[in-house]
């Protein structure tokens, strides 16, 4: 599998290939063989140079969140980006659907029920892994079906909002 990524201001190839005893990683032109075991859906342990590290990974929009020693990595694949035009909004019918981009808590809703929103907008923020993720409006509308409250946990993908396109 051979994937592309934008980390902080770099962009890196990088492959992970099934081998013998694990996976073989490879970025650039360093090469790491390890074996990782399956905690959950998104927990790994994963033992490489006989050190094992416990790794947890979400994935969303385009972006891989990986949690090691404590700190956040965020990896932006560049190539799920060019596929979708760099944009992770659903808008369908004059109608943006916010969507939950990451399973987590959500810190805030920062619009009312029939508030005018314009494009750009800051909507809400949602929390995982102690990083926040501000969610924006990609069209001038107004807000509707709002589903959830501060506080509350979503999934990837759950509808938080809709913002309907005034016309």
């Amino acid at each position: 599998m051979n994937y592309e990524y934008r980390i902080a201001d770099g962009t890196y190839s990088i492959s992970l290939d099934k081998s013998e005893n694990g996976y073989n990683l490879s970025i650039g032109d360093k090469t790491l063989a390890l074996s990782a075991i399956k905690i959950d859906d998104n927990s790994f342990i994963l033992r490489a140079n006989g050190i094992n590290k416990v790794i947890h990974v979400a994935r969303t929009n385009g972006r891989v969140f990986v949690h090691l020693d404590g700190a956040i990595h965020v990896l932006e694949d560049v190539l799920a980006e060019e596929a979708s035009g760099g944009s992770s909004a659903e808008i369908v019918d004059g109608v943006q659907r916010i969507l939950a981009p990451m399973p987590g808590k959500l810190v805030k809703v920062m619009v009312s029920e029939g508030d005018k929103v314009a494009k750009g907008t800051n909507v809400c923020i949602v929390e995982a892994m102690k990083m926040e993720n501000v969610v924006q409006a990609k069209l001038d509308g107004i807000a509707r079906n709002i589903s959830f409250k501060a506080g509350d946990l979503v999934d990837t993908e759950t509808p938080i909002l809709e913002i309907i396109a005034e016309e």
